[in-house]
Protein backbone atom coordinates (compact mmCIF):
# COMPACT_ATOMS: atom_id res chain seq x y z
CA UNK A 1 0.00 0.00 0.00
CA UNK A 2 1.25 3.53 -0.96
CA UNK A 3 2.49 5.43 2.13
CA UNK A 4 3.47 9.78 1.84
CA UNK A 5 5.33 11.04 4.37
CA UNK A 6 5.17 14.86 6.04
CA UNK A 7 8.51 15.99 7.38
CA UNK A 8 6.58 17.20 10.98
CA UNK A 9 9.64 18.45 12.43
CA UNK A 10 12.84 18.65 10.22
CA UNK A 11 16.68 19.53 11.16
CA UNK A 12 18.78 20.16 14.44
CA UNK A 13 18.47 16.64 15.46
CA UNK A 14 21.00 16.21 18.75
CA UNK A 15 21.77 12.54 17.06
CA UNK A 16 24.81 12.01 15.31
CA UNK A 17 23.92 9.33 12.64
CA UNK A 18 26.65 9.52 10.05
CA UNK A 19 23.87 8.78 7.30
CA UNK A 20 21.20 11.05 8.04
CA UNK A 21 20.99 15.14 6.50
CA UNK A 22 19.00 16.20 9.89
CA UNK A 23 21.75 15.95 12.23
CA UNK A 24 22.91 18.84 13.93
CA UNK A 25 26.75 16.85 13.69
CA UNK A 26 26.95 17.30 9.31
CA UNK A 27 26.74 20.69 7.53
CA UNK A 28 23.79 20.06 5.37
CA UNK A 29 21.59 21.87 3.22
CA UNK A 30 18.06 19.87 5.26
CA UNK A 31 15.95 22.93 5.80
CA UNK A 32 15.06 23.19 9.25
CA UNK A 33 11.71 24.34 11.13
CA UNK A 34 10.12 23.61 14.50
CA UNK A 35 7.39 20.91 14.62
CA UNK A 36 4.23 21.89 12.42
CA UNK A 37 0.70 22.23 13.95
CA UNK A 38 -1.95 19.97 13.47
CA UNK A 39 -3.60 22.37 11.32
CA UNK A 40 -0.64 22.56 8.98
CA UNK A 41 -0.65 18.88 9.10
CA UNK A 42 -4.27 18.75 7.81
CA UNK A 43 -3.62 21.00 5.05
CA UNK A 44 -0.91 19.03 3.98
CA UNK A 45 -2.79 16.01 4.02
CA UNK A 46 -5.59 17.21 2.54
CA UNK A 47 -3.24 17.89 -0.80
CA UNK A 48 -2.56 14.37 -1.13
CA UNK A 49 -3.66 11.93 -3.82
CA UNK A 50 -6.72 10.59 -2.51
CA UNK A 51 -5.26 7.05 -4.22
CA UNK A 52 -2.75 6.65 -0.91
CA UNK A 53 -3.69 4.57 1.87
CA UNK A 54 -1.34 5.76 4.51
CA UNK A 55 -0.31 9.43 5.90
CA UNK A 56 2.68 9.02 8.02
CA UNK A 57 4.29 11.95 10.16
CA UNK A 58 8.16 12.04 10.88
CA UNK A 59 10.01 13.91 12.62
CA UNK A 60 13.65 15.16 13.32
CA UNK A 61 15.37 14.67 17.01
CA UNK A 62 15.83 11.37 19.27
CA UNK A 63 12.49 11.52 20.47
CA UNK A 64 9.73 13.71 20.85
CA UNK A 65 8.91 15.45 24.14
CA UNK A 66 5.67 14.46 25.69
CA UNK A 67 4.03 17.92 25.06
CA UNK A 68 4.89 17.21 21.27
CA UNK A 69 3.47 13.96 21.39
CA UNK A 70 0.57 15.77 22.71
CA UNK A 71 0.30 18.00 19.97
CA UNK A 72 0.93 15.05 17.44
CA UNK A 73 -2.10 13.45 18.78
CA UNK A 74 -4.12 16.15 18.33
CA UNK A 75 -2.82 16.30 15.08
CA UNK A 76 -3.76 12.34 14.23
CA UNK A 77 -7.02 12.73 15.55
CA UNK A 78 -8.04 15.55 12.64
CA UNK A 79 -6.05 13.67 10.03
CA UNK A 80 -8.65 10.98 11.25
CA UNK A 81 -11.75 13.15 11.52
CA UNK A 82 -10.77 14.64 8.23
CA UNK A 83 -8.98 11.94 5.88
CA UNK A 84 -9.68 8.14 4.89
CA UNK A 85 -5.86 8.05 5.49
CA UNK A 86 -4.40 5.15 8.04
CA UNK A 87 -2.33 7.31 10.03
CA UNK A 88 1.83 6.08 10.83
CA UNK A 89 4.58 7.94 12.67
CA UNK A 90 8.18 8.07 13.17
CA UNK A 91 9.05 10.11 16.41
CA UNK A 92 11.80 8.52 17.51
CA UNK A 93 12.65 6.58 20.91
CA UNK A 94 9.20 6.84 22.34
CA UNK A 95 8.22 5.24 25.58
CA UNK A 96 5.36 2.84 26.27
CA UNK A 97 3.40 5.84 27.40
CA UNK A 98 3.61 7.92 24.57
CA UNK A 99 2.74 5.04 22.20
CA UNK A 100 -0.64 4.68 23.79
CA UNK A 101 -1.14 8.12 23.43
CA UNK A 102 -0.47 7.98 19.80
CA UNK A 103 -2.30 4.48 19.26
CA UNK A 104 -5.67 5.84 21.30
CA UNK A 105 -5.21 8.71 18.67
CA UNK A 106 -5.58 7.02 15.97
CA UNK A 107 -2.19 5.76 14.91
CA UNK A 108 -2.02 2.43 13.51
CA UNK A 109 1.67 2.11 12.77
CA UNK A 110 5.08 2.92 13.91
CA UNK A 111 8.18 3.46 11.68
CA UNK A 112 11.58 2.93 13.41
CA UNK A 113 15.00 1.68 11.05
CA UNK A 114 17.40 -0.63 12.75
CA UNK A 115 20.19 1.28 10.30
CA UNK A 116 22.56 -1.91 10.70
CA UNK A 117 23.42 -4.88 13.18
CA UNK A 118 23.49 -4.30 17.02
CA UNK A 119 27.53 -5.18 16.37
CA UNK A 120 28.20 -2.09 14.17
CA UNK A 121 25.81 0.24 15.27
CA UNK A 122 28.34 2.58 17.23
CA UNK A 123 30.26 2.89 13.99
CA UNK A 124 26.99 4.37 12.58
CA UNK A 125 25.95 6.32 15.66
CA UNK A 126 27.06 7.29 19.68
CA UNK A 127 24.73 9.84 20.80
CA UNK A 128 22.25 6.49 21.03
CA UNK A 129 22.53 2.99 21.51
CA UNK A 130 21.00 0.18 19.89
CA UNK A 131 19.20 -1.33 22.72
CA UNK A 132 17.39 2.14 22.80
CA UNK A 133 16.09 1.42 19.14
CA UNK A 134 15.22 -2.36 20.18
CA UNK A 135 13.02 -0.98 23.49
CA UNK A 136 11.42 1.56 21.69
CA UNK A 137 10.04 -0.87 18.97
CA UNK A 138 9.29 -3.58 22.10
CA UNK A 139 7.30 -0.39 23.14
CA UNK A 140 5.29 -0.08 20.21
CA UNK A 141 4.41 -3.88 19.73
CA UNK A 142 3.39 -4.43 23.41
CA UNK A 143 0.49 -1.51 22.73
CA UNK A 144 -0.55 -2.85 19.69
CA UNK A 145 0.98 -0.76 16.95
CA UNK A 146 2.57 -2.16 13.96
CA UNK A 147 6.43 -1.68 13.61
CA UNK A 148 7.69 -1.10 10.28
CA UNK A 149 11.38 -0.85 10.28
CA UNK A 150 14.10 -1.29 7.50
CA UNK A 151 17.84 -2.26 7.70
CA UNK A 152 20.02 -1.14 5.32
CA UNK A 153 22.09 -4.28 5.85
CA UNK A 154 19.83 -7.11 4.88
CA UNK A 155 21.33 -9.37 6.59
CA UNK A 156 22.08 -7.89 9.19
CA UNK A 157 18.43 -7.60 9.60
CA UNK A 158 17.55 -10.91 9.22
CA UNK A 159 20.33 -11.98 11.63
CA UNK A 160 20.08 -9.90 14.66
CA UNK A 161 16.46 -8.81 14.91
CA UNK A 162 14.59 -12.46 14.15
CA UNK A 163 12.94 -12.17 16.83
CA UNK A 164 11.23 -8.38 16.28
CA UNK A 165 10.23 -10.00 13.20
CA UNK A 166 7.87 -12.54 15.15
CA UNK A 167 3.99 -11.68 14.29
CA UNK A 168 5.01 -9.43 11.60
CA UNK A 169 4.01 -8.87 8.25
CA UNK A 170 6.60 -6.83 6.12
CA UNK A 171 9.60 -5.02 6.56
CA UNK A 172 10.65 -2.59 4.68
CA UNK A 173 14.46 -2.29 2.98
CA UNK A 174 16.14 1.02 2.98
CA UNK A 175 18.82 0.37 0.26
CA UNK A 176 21.72 3.12 -0.05
CA UNK A 177 22.02 4.35 -3.46
CA UNK A 178 24.70 6.27 -4.77
CA UNK A 179 24.23 8.17 -7.77
CA UNK A 180 27.46 9.44 -10.11
CA UNK A 181 26.08 12.03 -11.85
CA UNK A 182 27.28 15.60 -12.20
CA UNK A 183 25.27 16.76 -8.55
CA UNK A 184 26.50 13.34 -6.95
CA UNK A 185 23.35 13.42 -5.11
CA UNK A 186 22.32 9.97 -3.22
CA UNK A 187 18.58 8.40 -2.37
CA UNK A 188 17.53 5.49 -0.64
CA UNK A 189 16.01 2.83 -2.57
CA UNK A 190 12.83 1.01 -0.59
CA UNK A 191 11.98 -2.52 -1.30
CA UNK A 192 8.99 -4.08 0.65
CA UNK A 193 9.28 -7.65 1.44
CA UNK A 194 6.14 -9.87 2.12
CA UNK A 195 7.62 -12.19 5.10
Amino acid sequence: DMCTIVNGKSGKCSENCKFCAQSAHHKTCAEVYPLLTPDEILADALKVDKRVLRYSIVTSGKRLSDKEVDIMCEAVRKLKENTNFSVCVSFGLLNKDQFIKLKEAGVSRVHNNLETSERFFPSVCTTHTYQEKIDAINAAKSVGLVNVHGDKHILALLNSSCLLLEGQKKILLNIFCELLDAEKENFFFILKVDI
